[in-house]
């Protein structure tokens, strides 16, 4: 027989092996953790040095708050992405125009102004810049350009832009709030989600110490049902 090592298989570290009997997705893990609270609230026998169940209860319900607007501000940002996403169309749109006008009044000499309302080259072409904080530059440009050109009362004129750079600016500051509350969700939420997954895994450990016979039917008796997840 070969030497017996902590790899060696059926001889896993306990916590690894508990590991396994806990959800991996969010929701489910919530689940678990609210079916755990109970019953060790319902079971003083069971206990831990270092925590109690009034301490999973308040983990449990902050990592429920965190994920609820985490879930909610997540299921926004798509509306928000798709706003920003029909107006950078609008703004493609609206600078081949632009480009047209350029070119009656300046003829050959036309794209000498390009530079005035924010486009730059790139390989062949010129364009707006697809990065939102240089379009939002590029609009207040375009503006200026447009009433210094005598463009302002064409069809893509004034009236036109002004109505994209009203909307774009507060959708790009409230796509950027989104990202930033939803990483700093993300954080909380994985750090509550580990020590929740530590007092879980204590408590199955704690389990099959004092149902060295039945701890299965106990784990299923708790909450721990791995067919569920």
């Amino acid at each position: 027989m070969g030497e017996i090592t902590e790899n060696t298989p059926g001889l896993e570290p306990k916590e690894k092996a508990s590991k396994r009997n806990l959800p991996a997705a969010n929701l489910d893990l919530l689940t678990t953790a609210k079916s755990v609270t109970e019953k060790w609230r319902n079971t003083p026998a069971i206990t831990l040095i270092w925590s109690t169940a009034d301490n999973l209860v308040s983990k449990t319900t902050d990592y429920e708050q965190i994920l609820t607007a985490r879930i909610s501000e997540g299921s926004r940002r798509p509306v928000v992405t798709n706003q920003l996403k029909n107006l950078d169309k609008q703004i493609d749109v609206g600078i081949g125009f632009i480009k047209d006008y350029l070119k009656e009044l300046y003829n050959k000499d036309d794209q000498s102004h390009y530079s005035q309302y924010g486009l730059i080259k790139t390989g062949n072409k010129y364009i707006i810049p697809a990065d939102r904080d240089n379009r939002i530059s590029a609009l207040n440009l375009i503006l200026e350009a447009l009433d210094r050109d005598g463009l302002s009362g064409r069809t893509y004129g004034a009236a036109y832009w002004e109505n994209i750079r009203t909307q774009y600016l507060p959708l790009k500051q409230e796509a950027a709030g989104m990202d930033e509350s939803v990483a700093s969700k993300v954080s909380a939420k994985n750090v509550l989600k580990e020590e929740i997954k530590k007092h879980l895994v204590a408590i199955i450990n704690v389990l099959k110490g004092n149902y060295p016979d039945t701890y299965k039917s106990e784990m299923r008796a708790w909450g721990f049902q791995k067919e569920k997840y």
